[in-house]
């Protein structure tokens, strides 16, 4: 403070006594009591408040979206990204929760991740100012479709011969399982209809019938002929390939 005395200030002594009101994060008032003596031992006292305040906003940069191949995903934050926080008087605390979609248990599947960031300094119950949220989507994809082994061609032999010597044209046709059957990351399954090949294409036309299997998926009494397989195989994310026999 600045004084005045009408025998002069140069005897003047000041001294304070300080009511420290911050809180944890420095944010608060100060009282402040002033005393100043002269050389007589006569004293004043003058109050002084300080406000401390923060005046910058809690800065958050948060992480991005992510998509990921399922062959060895890491989705833990320390890979996938974690918010960035800063503030220079703050106290601020990082918590995240996980929601995840299974389409395909380890090969496809989405991960909504919460993050919360809380400014013990700022919050308020009432009205939720200084919690900051923010939604991070992990996708974990498979974009390869499954491998297999299978002939582009198979000839059938006929199945009966009768007692004079004549053959009756007609087979029993089992159809072959994809050979090494396999997935980069999730389960394989696979498919097959049959239809007759009336123009001997190898495409299906509008004479072509579609063919009935029996209980086990064999074809029975097949008369002599073309016939068109097609193979679907299909991994759980959706991944198909198809293959003409």
């Amino acid at each position: 403070p600045q004084c005045r005395d009408n025998c002069g200030t140069q005897m003047m002594t000041k001294t304070y006594q300080d009511d420290d009101r911050r809180n944890a994060c420095g944010i608060g008032e100060i009282y402040r009591t002033w005393t100043i003596t002269d050389m007589s031992g006569n004293t004043t006292t003058i109050d002084q408040k300080i406000t401390a305040i923060d005046p910058t906003p809690v800065q958050i940069t948060w992480p991005d979206d992510v998509e990921l191949d399922c062959v060895d995903a890491d989705t833990d934050p320390s890979a996938t990204g974690e918010p960035d926080v800063f503030d220079d008087c703050n106290q601020l605390a990082v918590s995240h929760t996980d929601e995840t979609f299974i389409q395909c248990e380890d090969a496809c599947y989405k991960i909504i991740r919460k993050w919360r960031v809380l400014d013990w300094c700022k919050y308020n119950e009432q009205n939720g100012s200084g919690l900051y949220e923010h939604q991070q989507v992990i996708k974990v994809i498979d974009t390869v479709p499954p491998s297999y082994e299978l002939p582009d061609t198979l000839k059938l032999g006929l199945s009966e011969v009768d007692s004079r010597g004549a053959q009756d044209c007609e087979v029993r046709f089992e159809p072959p399982e994809p050979g090494n059957l396999d997935d980069n990351c999730g389960e394989v399954n696979y498919s097959l209809v049959m239809y007759t090949d009336e123009n001997g294409n190898c495409e299906v036309d509008v004479d072509d019938e579609l063919l009935t299997p029996d209980s086990r998926g064999n074809y029975r009494d097949l008369a002599c002929g073309n016939y068109i397989g097609i193979y679907t195989i299909r991994d759980c994310c959706g991944n198909v390939v198809t293959h003409k026999v």
